[in-house]
């Protein structure tokens, strides 16, 4: 309880008879709908204000006389075209790397004069490892 004394709110201390006060309502199974329903249509108003905003700023993606297509999943599985090229290198001395290059063949590369050098081509070592 808050007392006025001389001026100024004081708060006085509370005595309770059973040991434990009861802070809810009377009644558990009273609610205040109209408290629920508001606070419902608050937030669906507020992300129904969301999604406008993120629709108008979004460009259009399907305008017409749009030619691109979505890549399909069987092109990504099926072909080499979307895979990444790997690079085997092996360095061998502190400024010398071998290498095997996308047609097959072993080429050395010299990092101190930025110089190639073909070791086996690519037939060479078809024969060799076939």
């Amino acid at each position: 309880m808050i007392s006025s004394s001389g001026g100024r709110a004081a708060r006085s201390p509370t005595k309770f008879r059973g040991g434990s006060a009861e802070l809810a309502s009377g009644n558990p199974e009273q609610r205040n709908w109209k408290g629920i329903f508001i606070s419902v249509f608050v937030i669906a108003a507020f992300c129904g204000l969301i999604l406008l905003a993120v629709m108008l700023v979004s460009p259009d993606t399907f305008k017409d006389g749009d030619t691109t297509r979505a890549i399909p999943l069987d092109d990504l599985l099926s072909t080499r075209q979307f895979h990444p090229r790997r690079f085997n290198g092996t360095w061998i001395s502190d400024f010398e790397f071998v290498y095997v290059s996308e047609a097959g063949g072993v080429h050395l590369f010299n990092a101190d004069n930025q110089s190639f050098s073909e070791i086996l081509d690519a037939s060479t070592v078809v024969s060799v490892f076939s």
